[in-house]
C-alpha cells in the first residue's frame, strides 16, 4: 500500500515528514482526527523508523478519544475503541523505543495507560515523563490523581 492509499488520497504529495505533521496538527486543531490519523499514518509508512511520526499517531489516535468528553469525564475507563486504544498504546512504544528520551510519548502513553484501567502502569510511565522533563503538560497533577485511584483501591 502506498502513502497516498494509506491516507485515502488526502493531501496526497508531501515532500516531508515536517509537512505530514503540520498537517495533521492543523486537521486536529479542526476537530478532524479521522484526517490527522490518515495523515499520520501514512507518515509512519513512509518514515517507519522515525520517533516523531510515531509519537504523532498515537498522540492523534489519543487524542481522538477524548475529543468529546470533558476532563472530569476523562478518568472514566475506555469501554470503546478497544482496537484504536491498542493501535494508540503500540505507535506511543514504538516513538519510546526510537527515543528513550521523548517524555511527551511516556506521558501520554501512561494517561493512556490510566485510561485502560492500568493505574499501576501509568504511574511508572509517568514517573518516567517526570523524570526526563519535569514541568511537561500536566504530568504531575495527572499523576496524583492517579495515585490517589490506587489508594482508594481502583483498578491496577
Amino acid at each position: 500500500m502506498t502513502s497516498d492509499e494509506a491516507t485515502g488520497g488526502i493531501l496526497p504529495g508531501f515532500r516531508t515528514l515536517d509537512e505530514q505533521i503540520a498537517a495533521a496538527e492543523a486537521a486536529g486543531k479542526e476537530g478532524d482526527f479521522p484526517k490527522a490519523m490518515a495523515i499520520l499514518r501514512g507518515a509512519v509508512e513512509r518514515h517507519p523508523d522515525d520517533a516523531r511520526a510515531r509519537y504523532a499517531l498515537g498522540l492523534a489516535i489519543f487524542l481522538s478519544f477524548k475529543a468529546d468528553i470533558t476532563y472530569q469525564e476523562i478518568w472514566e475507563p475506555l469501554a470503546d475503541d478497544e482496537d484504536l486504544a491498542e493501535e494508540a498504546e503500540t505507535e506511543l512504544e514504538h516513538a519510546i523505543e526510537l527515543n528513550p528520551k521523548m517524555a511527551e510519548a511516556y506521558a501520554t502513553l501512561g494517561i493512556l495507560k490510566a485510561l485502560r484501567g492500568e493505574n499501576k502502569a501509568a504511574v511508572e510511565i509517568l514517573e518516567k515523563a517526570l523524570a526526563l522533563e519535569p514541568g511537561i503538560f500536566s504530568v504531575r497533577e495527572n499523576l496524583e490523581i492517579i495515585k490517589s485511584r490506587l489508594d482508594e483501591g481502583e483498578a491496577e
